[in-house]
């Protein structure tokens, strides 16, 4: 069951994106549940109260708190549900991105740039639900890719820092583990550091990750480091 949230004061509006939503996961063969907000206090009101989404559709433009600050909220309360704006006009994108927006649609909605951004949240909903399995001591653990905030190794032990700021120690080569996880999101920044640049706050002349941490970027590649970094969340944001 995939459960979405709309948030838009035109019912109109509203009535027209139900209608392309049940269409794609009917295609999917997915069960889906819609609920359906006219301003956002009640979205908020909603989440606050213990309601679970695992997609958002706010409207930019609505009487009393808009679109922006809605999510602005919303992040205080979820930081990873995806949130796809609504808007008349594409000059409010780069508002999105304050908020990590996974998208936005024009209105009236074109059914191409609908699937088109859907086909993605899935993709990366299916992406984030992959996960990497160690053995610890005699048992193997799985922790979830985006879990991983970033790895070290010191000669033959590898330290997993995850989001719960626990330390999970295992043995095996970081090149070994670079090959194993295979995924886009990983960046070799160090010899002994691999980081998820989901996780980058910010990038100077190392990068600080959500933690607060600070993870050392190779000093003689530290620019085509950088750059990889930008160019992924460059690409993230289209």
């Amino acid at each position: 069951m995939v459960h979405v949230a709309i948030c838009d004061d035109s019912k109109t509006e509203r009535i027209y994106l139900i209608k392309a939503l049940q269409k794609f996961f009917d295609d999917r063969k997915e069960a889906l549940e819609i609920k359906e907000f006219e301003t956002g206090p009640h979205l908020i009101g909603s989440i606050e109260n213990g309601s679970i989404f695992d997609l958002i559709f706010l409207d930019v433009l609505m009487h009393g708190l808009d679109g922006i600050e809605t999510a602005q909220r919303i992040r205080r309360l979820n930081a990873t549900v995806p949130i796809a704006f609504l808007t008349v006009s594409p000059d409010y994108a780069l508002e999105s991105y304050d908020v990590f927006a996974c998208g936005y649609l024009l209105k009236p909605i074109d059914w191409t740039r609908f699937e088109l951004l859907m086909n993605r949240i899935i993709a990366d909903r299916e992406r984030a639900s992959r996960s990497l399995a160690v053995r610890r001591g005699g048992q193997i653990q799985r922790i979830p890719y985006e879990a991983i905030i970033y790895v070290e190794s010191h000669a033959n032990k590898l330290i997993i820092n995850d989001r719960r700021a626990e330390k999970i120690e295992t043995y095996g080569k970081l090149d070994d583990l670079e090959k194993q996880l295979d995924d886009g999101r990983f960046l070799r920044c160090h010899q002994s550091y691999l980081v998820n640049m989901d996780h980058i706050v910010a990038a100077e002349e190392d990068f600080t990750v959500s933690t607060g941490a600070r993870v050392p970027i190779k000093v003689r590649t530290r620019k085509a480091i950088r750059d990889a970094y930008f160019m992924y969340i460059s690409a993230e944001r289209r």
